[in-house]
Order: C-alpha cells, then sequence, then structure tokens
C-alpha cells in the first residue's frame, strides 16, 4: 500500500469485473492506443490526492508494474460481490472523506466531468453521494460517495444486497445533470463490437 494518510479525495477505479461480453479484460483494451485503464487514472490524477484500483488477484502484478496507483482486490469478506464490494475495498484500504469512482470501460470521461463531480462533493453539506443522470438514467458508477457510507455498504453486501440502486436508495444522495454527462461521454465499453465502433467513428 502506498498511500495510508488519510486525504480529502481519493480516485478509484473499479477493474475487478469477469469481462465475460468483452471476452478479455477491459483494463488492458487498447483504444488509440492506450489502455481503458489508463484513460480513467488519467481523468481521475488531477481531481484526487490518492489513486487507486480496485483488480482481480490475477492483474495486480501487471497493473501495479505499469502505474502508480493503489493496487488492491476485493476484501475476502465480500470478494465477487460486485461494484459495491469493490468500493468498500477501496475505501477500507486509502482513508479519504470522498471517493471519486470511474469503472474501467469509460474511456471517454473527460477531466472535466470527474472535476465537476469533485467540487460539487466539496460544496455539498448533506448528500453522501453524487450521481451524474443523463439519458440512460443514473450512472452510479461514475460517481463521488462519502466515507460515512462505507458502514452501510459493508450491510448491505452482508445482507446479501448487491446492487448500487439498493445502496442509493438509503443514502441522501445529490443527482447531477449537464452536458458533460452525457451519454457519449460516460458510455461503457460492453463488447467489441462496441469498441469497434468507437474506433471507427474516432477516424
Amino acid at each position: 500500500m502506498k498511500n495510508s494518510i488519510k486525504v480529502k479525495t481519493a480516485g478509484v477505479v473499479l477493474a475487478g469485473g469477469l469481462s465475460r461480453r468483452f471476452g478479455e479484460p477491459k483494463a488492458f483494451a487498447i483504444y488509440n492506443g492506450k489502455r481503458f485503464l489508463d484513460y480513467s487514472l488519467n481523468a481521475l490524477k488531477d481531481a484526487a490526492e490518492s489513486l487507486a484500483v480496485v483488480c482481480r488477484k490475477e492483474h495486480k502484478q501487471e497493473i501495479a508494474a505499469t502505474c502508480s496507483a493503489n493496487i488492491i482486490e476485493d476484501l475476502e469478506a465480500v470478494k465477487g460481490q460486485g461494484p459495491l464490494a469493490g468500493i468498500y475495498s477501496a475505501m477500507s484500504a486509502v482513508p479519504a472523506d470522498w471517493y471519486i469512482i470511474l469503472p474501467c470501460d469509460a474511456p471517454l470521461v473527460p477531466k472535466s466531468a470527474v472535476q465537476y463531480l469533485k467540487t460539487a462533493a466539496e460544496k455539498e453539506m448533506d448528500a453522501k453521494a453524487i450521481v451524474p443522470v443523463n439519458e440512460e438514467g443514473i450512472q452510479p458508477l461514475i460517481a463521488v460517495y462519502h466515507a460515512d457510507a462505507k458502514a452501510l455498504i459493508l450491510d448491505l453486501l452482508v445482507s446479501g444486497k448487491q446492487s448500487m440502486k439498493a445502496f442509493l436508495d438509503e443514502i441522501p444522495v445529490r443527482y447531477i445533470e449537464g452536458d458533460l454527462f452525457n451519454k457519449e461521454y460516460l458510455a461503457n465499453i460492453n463488447d467489441q463490437e462496441a469498441l469497434s465502433r468507437l474506433t471507427e467513428n474516432d477516424i
């Protein structure tokens, strides 16, 4: 662990999915000569005092060799329970007030969107989550969560509730909209066809 000192804002990339539809680890997929993972880290780096990547055990060494973030895996008690487990594990490993969460498969998220989320969190007095909303609905994996939500996440996971919706239903949330959060910027690349379309549209 590279950083055990509490920071105001930590940036977390969730890269622990199985990538069944994609056919290979999405964190290592290449777009315009750069890994998806690196796009997410780059989007976070100016907004967070500390960076972490939550990944599967078999990918830790490869990721650690190519980036300076904290590389962690799900805690044993919550392993394999989806994004909430990744968020909880990151909160447990990197002490912070706020956690900016990005997935590893959304390479078009702009730095300005991440900075907007951070600024909104810093001004927030009541909400424990800042979550974008666009044409596709709420975007809970491109969002900011307060450390106060950590205990609730564990309670939900222990009781078998793994969905982000169940989590958001239990905490005060500020939902935000705007051009920075449109569906093109926040799109997840879930399969090879989507990656091909992304590459073709970029030419």
